[in-house]
């Protein structure tokens, strides 16, 4: 077909390709919402061989906020995931008789991978040119406005909980961490999610 034709095999086998170069099954399945961004082109390298490649073709995007906007973010961002993370593992390692009851310790336990996301959100902000390709957008901008929702109500779960624990057993300081890294995964998921908006992007046309 012509260059600028797409098909269905095309994008099938620039799916296959793409899940192979990713790790197995489980890619092709990820990245099928994306492979009909991508062409697969026949280069020689410079040994002489013939190899396989892809390329983008794709729409681009950039960010919609400012340069200094963008680059603040670039700094709270990553920070703020990184105290989430360690606020949401410090309770699970700490000698609290509170992180002994599930209505405490459970949320705490799934807020790990709203954590987790956001820290691949961070590292995907702090990768991102003045260009961005819409996987790169989708896997930054959704993780973070989403992620950040999740954390938030996973530690107000865990902080109700602490709230019932304080009033059925007897006070004791040892738990009292627990709680104060609750409230920092509460506020830092907050920033998060209310400055998402400094993460949003714009498609590039192509007279830009």
């Amino acid at each position: 077909p012509p260059s600028g034709e797409k098909t269905q095999g095309s994008e099938i086998d620039a799916c296959i390709y793409f899940a192979a170069r990713r790790g197995g099954g489980g890619g092709l399945r990820s990245e099928k919402k994306y492979a009909e961004d991508y062409r697969l082109d026949n280069i020689t390298d410079r040994n002489g061989r013939l190899r396989t490649v892809s390329v983008y073709h794709g729409p681009y995007f950039r960010f919609l906020a400012d340069a200094g906007t963008v680059e603040r973010a670039k700094r709270l961002f990553p920070a703020l995931s990184l105290l989430c993370l360690c606020a949401v593992l410090a309770p699970l390692l700490m000698d609290a008789r509170m992180t002994h009851s599930w209505y405490v310790l459970l949320p705490l336990v799934l807020g790990l991978f709203p954590a987790a996301y956001l820290l691949m959100g961070a590292w995907r902000l702090l990768r991102a040119g003045e260009l961005v390709t819409r996987e790169h957008r989708d896997k930054l901008y959704d993780r973070f406005a989403g992620w950040s929702m999740v954390l938030l109500i996973l530690s107000a779960l865990s902080l109700l909980g602490q709230a019932v624990y304080y009033l059925r057993e007897p006070f004791e300081a040892a738990n009292l961490p627990v709680t104060l890294c609750t409230l920092v995964l509460i506020a830092s998921g907050a920033v998060l999610f209310t400055r998402r908006k400094a993460l949003m992007m714009g498609q590039v046309q192509p007279q830009d």
